[in-house]
C-alpha cells in the first residue's frame, strides 16, 4: 500500500513537458505527440517528445515558447508510468510514441 509519502514523493519526481496554453488543450485531448524540431535536429534525434524531471526547466521552456505571443506557458506532468523510450540524455526524457490524455 503506498503512503501519502510515496504519492507526493512519485509526483515529485514525475517527467514534466513545457509548452503553451494552446497547444496544452489539443494535447489534453489527442495526447503527447512525438515531433520534429530545433532540439531533435539539434541532436540528430528522431521525432519525439521531450521531458525533464527539473520543474523550473520545463516552465522555462514554456515561457520561451511563449515570449512575444499572447500564449500562456504550461507545464504538463508525464506519469511515471509512461518508460521514456531514451533517458540518455539527462536530464532530458525522450519518448517516441504518443502519451495518452490519460497519462498527463
Amino acid at each position: 500500500m503506498m503512503t501519502a509519502f510515496d504519492t507526493a514523493w512519485d509526483l515529485l519526481k514525475m517527467p514534466y513537458h513545457g509548452t503553451n496554453d494552446k497547444a496544452a488543450k489539443k494535447i489534453m485531448i489527442e495526447g503527447l505527440k512525438p515531433h520534429f524540431n530545433e532540439n531533435s535536429k539539434r541532436m540528430g534525434i528522431p521525432e519525439v517528445v521531450f521531458a525533464t524531471d527539473n520543474y523550473e526547466e520545463a516552465l522555462a521552456h514554456a515561457e520561451d515558447d511563449t515570449y512575444g505571443t499572447d500564449l500562456n506557458p504550461v507545464v504538463i506532468h508525464i506519469s511515471d508510468e509512461v518508460k521514456p523510450a531514451d533517458d540518455s540524455y539527462a536530464p532530458w526524457y525522450l519518448y517516441d510514441k504518443i502519451i495518452p490524455p490519460d497519462k498527463l
